[in-house]
């Protein structure tokens, strides 16, 4: 015959035997009246152990829900920023399109000095000496091809870029 569970074997009664044992364990009253005093206490702590754990998570959660709370407005100034930043970038772009466009212009500036003082002292003379035909020298007519480099004219040399930008 398969043993049986005593009726208290949830709240800690280990007993297990056939019928007859299990009706004559049944009538131990004081044994089963100290089992469940036992189970009752141990339930008990567990209850507290518990409590104190969903009291130190209940804590935990407000404390994370305050830290929270104070990370929106940072979420937002880091959005602003993020704003700011973009359009900071935009302008050191158009910028840097300006800055080149600058410096090709200084080039290109350069290089017309040094032809203007080249071909000076050649238009002066050609105003002071009066040339019976009516020509003039051909250095003060258009620089000379290869002036401003290699097999190039100053038309070569015009700004590649468009007008530096207004809205800076």
């Amino acid at each position: 015959m398969k043993p049986r569970s005593c009726l208290l074997s949830e709240a800690g009664c280990h007993f297990k035997g056939t019928a007859e044992e299990l009706e004559e364990h049944s009538n131990d009253v004081q044994n089963h009246l100290k089992v469940i005093a036992e189970s009752m206490a141990e339930n008990r702590l567990n209850i507290k152990n518990l409590e104190m754990k969903v009291q130190e998570s209940v804590s935990e959660n407000m404390k994370l829900r305050e830290q929270l709370q104070d990370l929106y407005p940072v979420l937002g100034t880091v959005k602003s920023l993020d704003r700011t930043v973009t359009t900071l970038l935009e302008k050191v772009k158009k910028l840097e399109i300006a800055e080149q466009t600058v410096e090709e212009m200084n080039e290109t500036l350069i290089r017309l000095r040094e032809y203007m003082q080249r071909v000076q002292p050649a238009v002066v003379q050609d105003h002071k000496s009066k040339s019976p035909q009516g020509t003039k020298s051909p250095e003060a007519k258009s620089p000379p091809r290869g002036l401003f480099g290699h097999n190039t004219s100053f038309e070569d040399h015009k700004p590649k870029h468009a007008a530096p930008p207004t809205d800076l």
